[in-house]
């Protein structure tokens, strides 16, 4: 009979461990608690569950709770900040064999949380360890996110259109189980990193949510500093809400995360799990008025295991904004497309005649290990993989490794370099690797050694759209490129998931839609409240490329939306404090401009100026009222002429005369200008500038400011648009030439008549 002691007992992820171990006939469960009488009502006298009294800062009982036992499932109590060396060293003095410890993403990379101290002093105790990085807790809905999602009917989380990754409890129970119960040692050393096969924005999940609750439910993301203020004001613990903003503000800085992969085939593998609502995800969800969210599980399609490395960046948090820009209405809606096949390709650089002159390169290293420092391995980032480390551990330098690729090409790689940290590889072949592929090598015996490949990149969605091409405009749902679905014969239309569906019923059939700045243009063809039929009108002739996260221009739509957004609304009582302007995101009337007023005039915000940004068609039609509300409403007021916007909305044939009299009306308003949008961007990005845009840079002369965007080279851009307006302020004020007299050509010394 096996003894396992799981701490924690009582909460979510130890009860989950605790009613997984019990299906087994062969173990005796410990639960770590700290009220026995208490957890025998719990799990009603149950011979495989034993509660003993546990505390983890008191050795004596963990003596008396670790004798006889063969295994240890660890987690970290909120309120202990310590690296339990001292119940490592007591484990192991008692017999424990195994330690199970629940971990967290990025554990490895961020020594500032105390689960890599304790990560760190298990590896280095010399105890036989299995760590377990789970995702996002789904129960996070019913438990930090309960009062909101029940009371205010959203979700509100600093975590703009960052996309997670979720996993179950359940689950983290079944799998911890799984590890604590299979015999042997293939699972000591190792970590595996629990996610769900989909990341999703808490915008979709909000859209989910209302689709299960039969509820709208919405998502709103505060500035950090906003989201502090409300929590504390909730009656929130400031070390919770860091946290809080720490869990939720990291993914923005890291991109979409990689989902991960099965470890060995049964390894660890949690069934499908289906229920009502959308494709699974709320299994059951009941919204009561008066007692909030009674129940609201959550399951996704389906949960792995694997040793997927999620690399999170340090939290960078702004302290003071000086200029607020609030979006009205969101004219420009943005969409994620999915993502490709997991496949790299290793290409090596030809000349003309096909000859290769530089072969192509492969690393890699041992699965589980962050990341490659050793110069040996000058590869790009998405040419490094993970395999097997034990097969890694007997290459060696001048071997060579055999694969059958994606295409089923037998190809092979020449061994360059070997160290700990994983090994280089070359080819002169073109390779295409993915998770199936298994590389192979001969072993001292002649036999065959084979690997399995892990962590192979995933490539950023694209829509690839030709002229003629039809696809759908939806309310919500994960975005795809056309594709043929099983068992049917007719290929699915590409779908683009709108993230202001609100717009969708106000189109109508003939209207343009463009994206990505214009690139690519429809017309709809047909109309629905949750699905738009549209047709490609405009592209390349090869077709155009279409990238996630991008924008949705609506010229032809006349959107009928409040002028100040319920986040908007929010965010003003803290910029009302601290901004000196306050600039308005597609403000399109009188009204918008007097809403906006009127809020800061009930927070008392007297000496703030407002800047309107002009970025669409109607925004320029009703430009002359806006100016007369602009100026009567507030101390100072300006304009910002947000060209990129402007030209999709109004159409690039059309721009330099709408800005021209952008220039015109705000002079003679006596109001001041800000000549905006990619203004020296090639110089900013590349640190060469084209003619096009030093002329254009040139033109921004009228105006009273000029604004850069970000970019490697901005401190050359900025010093070469001080020189040229320098120069131009002596031929150009405002809209009137000065025609001075002119200095670049002079003759030194009288002219002589020519003999």
């Amino acid at each position: 009979m096996k003894r396992i002691l799981v701490t924690g007992a009582t909460g979510q992820v130890g009860s989950a461990v605790i009613a997984a171990l019990r299906t087994f006939d062969d173990i005796v469960v410990r639960a770590a608690v700290r009220d026995v009488t208490r957890a025998a009502v719990q799990w009603n006298g149950d011979a495989h569950v034993q509660p003993v009294v546990f505390n983890l800062v008191d050795r004596a009982s963990q003596t008396a709770a670790l004798a006889d036992c063969d295994s240890l499932f660890l987690l970290r109590p909120p309120q202990i900040n310590d690296d339990f060396g001292d119940l490592i060293e007591t484990a192991a003095q008692h017999g424990v064999t195994h330690i199970v410890f629940l971990s967290v993403q990025g554990a490895e990379r961020n020594r500032f949380i105390p689960h890599h101290r304790i990560e760190q002093r298990l590896m280095s105790s010399g105890m036989p360890y299995t760590l377990l990085r789970p995702a996002y807790f789904m129960q996070n809905f019913t438990s930090t996110l309960h009062d909101d999602l029940a009371g205010r009917h959203r979700i509100f989380l600093p975590a703009g259109n960052a996309r997670f990754t979720l996993v179950d409890v359940d689950d983290i129970g079944r799998v911890a189980a799984r590890v604590l119960t299979q015999p042997g040692t293939r699972h000591h050393g190792q970590t595996y990193t629990l996610t769900s096969e989909v990341p999703l924005t808490f915008q979709q999940m909000a859209g989910q949510l209302t689709a299960g609750l039969g509820t709208p439910i919405r998502y709103q993301s505060p500035s950090p500093w906003h989201f502090y203020r409300t929590l504390r004001r909730d009656g929130r613990e400031p070390g919770l809400i860091l946290v809080m903003l720490l869990l939720h503000m990291l993914p923005r800085f890291t991109g979409t995360p990689p989902v991960t992969h099965t470890l060995d085939t049964g390894l660890i593998f949690v069934a499908m799990r289906s229920g009502p609502g959308i494709a699974g995800l709320t299994r059951t969800a009941v919204l009561d008025g008066r007692a909030g969210l009674r129940e609201l599980r959550l399951g996704l399609w389906r949960w792995r295991v694997g040793g997927r490395w999620y690399a999170l960046a340090l939290l960078t948090m702004p302290v003071l904004m000086h200029a607020v820009l609030l979006s009205f209405s969101l004219i420009e809606a943005l969409f994620e497309i999915e993502g490709g096949v997991a496949v790299v390709k290793i290409k090596p650089e030809r000349d003309a005649l096909g000859r290769v002159v530089a072969p192509g390169r492969l690393a890699l290293r041992p699965r589980g290990l962050p990341t490659l420092t050793s110069a040996l391995l000058p590869v790009p980032p998405w040419s490094v993989i993970s395999a097997d480390a034990d097969w890694l551990s007997e290459l060696q330098a001048g071997e060579h490794v055999s694969v059958r690729d994606a295409r089923a090409a037998k190809r092979s790689f020449t061994v360059l370099e070997c160290s700990a940290e994983g090994a280089l590889l070359e080819t002169q072949q073109t390779v295409y690797l993915t998770n199936t592929s298994r590389p192979s090598r001969k072993g001292a015996d002649g036999g065959e050694r084979h690997a399995t490949l892990t962590e192979v990149p995933v490539p950023r969605g694209l829509l690839h759209l030709h002229r003629g091409d039809r696809m759908h405009l939806v309310a919500a749902g994960l975005d795809h490129p056309a594709r043929l679905k099983p068992g049917r014969k007719r290929m699915q239309m590409a779908s683009i998931d709108c993230t202001l569906p609100q717009v969708l019923p106000a189109l109508r059939k003939g209207q343009r839609v463009w994206f990505d700045d214009g690139r690519i243009g429809a017309v709809v063809l047909r109309q629905g409240v949750k699905r738009v039929e549209l047709e490609i009108s405009q592209a390349r002739e090869s077709g155009g490329k279409m990238p996630s996260d991008k924008g949705i221009n609506l010229p032809d739509t006349v959107l009928d939306l409040p002028a100040l957004t319920p986040k908007d609304i929010e965010d003003l009582s803290v910029a009302a404090q601290l901004a000196d302007i306050i600039g308005g995101s597609f403000a399109q009337s009188a009204g918008d401009v007097r809403a906006l007023r009127q809020r800061l005039l009930d927070l008392g915000a007297l000496q703030v100026r407002l800047i309107l940004k002009i970025e669409t068609k109607r925004g320029f039609e009703h430009l002359p009222e806006m100016l007369l509300a602009a100026a009567m409403a507030a101390p100072c007021a300006g304009v910002m002429i947000a060209r990129g916007d402007l030209a999709v909305e109004s159409g690039y044939e059309r721009m330099a005369e709408v800005q021209e009299e952008i220039l015109w009306a705000c002079e003679a308003a006596h109001m001041p200008t800000v000549w905006a949008t990619q203004v020296l961007e090639q110089l900013a990005q590349s640190g060469l500038p084209s003619r096009a845009e030093i002329t254009d840079a040139a033109m921004g002369e009228r105006a009273e400011c000029v604004m850069l965007n970000k970019g490697p080279h901005i401190n050359y851009a900025m010093r070469m648009l001080d020189d040229i307006l320098r120069r131009m302020q002596s031929h150009q004020s405002k809209k009137r030439a000065l025609m001075r007299a002119m200095r670049s050509w002079r003759i030194s010394g009288p002219v002589k008549a020519p003999k």
